[in-house]
């Protein structure tokens, strides 16, 4: 069983996924800071931007 955390992360994670925000490799390496209470503006940044720098690739290696 999940505690309300874990559910509020898993929610947060997935809407980010479906709006292509966060990529599912980007997401796990956060998900224990965000669960441990110890994720920082830092954290979320870096996330994204990595999760936004994969997407543009992708985005270029389908559309030439």
């Amino acid at each position: 069983m999940t505690n309300p955390s874990e559910r509020l992360m898993t929610k947060i994670i997935q809407q980010l996924q479906a709006e292509q925000i966060l990529t599912e490799q980007e997401a796990n390496k956060i998900a224990g800071k965000i669960l441990s209470g110890k994720i920082r503006a830092e954290d979320w940044r870096l996330a994204i931007e990595l999760s936004m720098d994969k997407g543009d690739q992708n985005a270029e290696e389908t559309h030439p």
